[in-house]
């Protein structure tokens, strides 16, 4: 469990360390390259190909990587839309 914490950790890290200073259509071709790597379209020599968990739906650029929000202490992570953080009360 520790693993994929670390790996969907450092894909959130990934995406946005690019992404920041990127504009808009930018950012879409950094996400394509990076599900591509991600996916294992693209191969990369002495590279244990993975499953690594990250959103599939709208964009990686909408999620936040976060601890889950049911469930008790060690339930793990999960992929969260930012708009779900928005409180319309």
């Amino acid at each position: 469990m520790r693993t994929s914490i670390i790996e969907g950790k450092f894909i959130f890290c990934l995406v946005w360390s690019f992404g920041a200073s990127a504009d808009t259509q930018s950012r879409k071709k950094i996400e394509q390259e990076i599900k591509k790597v991600l996916s294992g379209e693209i191969k990369i020599d002495k590279y244990e190909k993975k499953k690594l968990s990250y959103p599939e739906r709208n964009t990686l650029f909408d999620y936040n990587y976060s601890v889950k929000k049911s469930g008790g202490p060690g339930v793990g992570y999960e992929w969260v839309l930012w708009t779900d953080y928005i409180d319309l009360n």
